[in-house]
């Protein structure tokens, strides 16, 4: 019985000594592999944690050494992570169950010489990797229409569930032989804030996949990377050229019209316009302060009217799978043995999804909606590369 369950349920050995009636120094030999539990306490443990019987029989599971970028990891607690950690990790099963079956779009990202070493990015080579990158995607210089579409469409997998802990935004990982994956929490659901915070893990994914887990560890590292990812984003959403240009009054009035447009924050794009040089410090602290007294910090005009972005890939995925007669519903919850609710909750798909006995539409893709540099929308062929299933196994 391992710590990765009890983990994952964001649970202390005595809570869960408490939820089984076990004494507390039981679990802690079972999670040390010195005893076995008994079929009395094995079912409490079950019960207690809520993970089909047939996950305890699979091989244990190695937790592997690839960086995974957190935001605000230093203002969270151990556990939050740990939880985080562990759903990113079913995520990276998820994955590799679906490419047993389909052709998962081809990870079309950009790579560039970025130096390992943090310290030695600039703030410039930032903005100028943020515009190179936008180029790749075929992106001119106006809003992006979805941003989670885009990062799908060129073969990140990205999931909208629960991090386990309201400062936990969204995180990210790049494992070796496997698709990039990016998380997003759905603790604050702010549709302004999360589509920086998809660009900020793009951010973490084009400038940070190779640096050094020692650097990471560093408070100081940390930050800076930080820092660099959140330039990264501003940059790749709110082009310099095209952002300037619009902002033309240093007010908070200007700024909720400019939201509108950008669907992103308001206190995002007031950092954005220091960092160009668009406010002086006076006049952006004076902002900050009057954003405060109008109560927008916790709270912005237009976060009800905005709607996040929905992953659709994985419920697509799904989708396919059951469509044509590949597998079965079954099949997923035996391959995939975790909790019903969390993996529902990370496909994207409604609750209880699996207990319905014939497979439904879950999602399809739209044409992706390309910006020319002037900022008109022109239509193109769809982005998404399409999924030939292959033959049963």
């Amino acid at each position: 019985m391992g710590t990765r369950l009890r983990e994952a349920r964001a649970l202390t050995q005595v809570a869960l000594a408490e939820l089984c009636g076990l004494p507390v120094l039981s679990v802690r030999r079972y999670e040390g592999d010195t005893v076995s539990p008994s079929p009395t306490a094995f079912k409490a443990l079950v019960d207690a944690l809520r993970f089909p019987k047939h996950f305890f029989l699979q091989p244990r599971a190695v937790t592997p050494g690839e960086l995974t970028f957190f935001r605000s990891v230093h203002a969270t607690s151990k556990s939050a992570r740990t939880r985080a950690h562990w759903r990113i990790n079913w995520i990276q099963s998820i994955c590799a169950f679906l490419e047993e079956h389909l052709e998962l779009p081809r990870v079309n990202l950009p790579v560039f010489d970025v130096p390992s070493d943090p310290r030695e990015i600039s703030s410039s080579e930032i903005e100028a990797l943020a515009e190179q990158t936008r180029r790749a995607f075929g992106l001119g210089d106006g809003v992006i229409s979805n941003t989670v579409l885009l990062l799908e469409s060129n073969g990140v997998v990205v999931s909208r569930a629960t991090a386990g802990h309201p400062k936990i935004d969204a995180f990210s990982q790049w494992r070796s032989g496997s698709p990039p994956v990016v998380l997003l929490g759905n603790e604050k659901d702010c549709a302004a804030r999360s589509r920086l915070d998809v660009a900020h893990e793009l951010g973490h994914l084009i400038l940070h996949r190779h640096v050094a887990p020692e650097f990471f560890n560093l408070s100081s590292g940390h930050r800076l990377m930080e820092d660099q990812a959140q330039r990264f984003g501003g940059a790749f959403q709110l082009p310099a050229s095209t952002f300037s240009d619009e902002f033309y009054a240093a007010s908070l009035d200007h700024l909720l019209h400019l939201k509108s447009r950008w669907r992103l924050s308001i206190g995002a794009m007031l950092y954005r316009a220091r960092q160009l040089d668009l406010l002086d410090d006076k006049t952006t602290q004076s902002l900050w302060r009057q954003r405060a007294r109008w109560g927008w910090a916790r709270h912005e005009p237009l976060d009800e009217e905005l709607q996040p972005e929905r992953p659709r890939l994985l419920a697509r995925c799904i989708d396919l799978l059951l469509q044509e007669c590949v597998v079965e519903k079954s099949d997923i919850l035996q391959v995939l043995p975790y909790p019903q609710d969390a993996l529902e909750e990370l496909l994207g798909l409604h609750s209880s999804f699996f207990d319905e006995s014939r497979a439904t539409t879950v999602a399809s893709f739209p044409q992706m909606k390309r910006e020319t540099r002037s900022g008109e929308t022109q239509a193109g062929p769809a982005d998404v590369v399409q999924f030939p299933t292959k033959e049963p196994l």
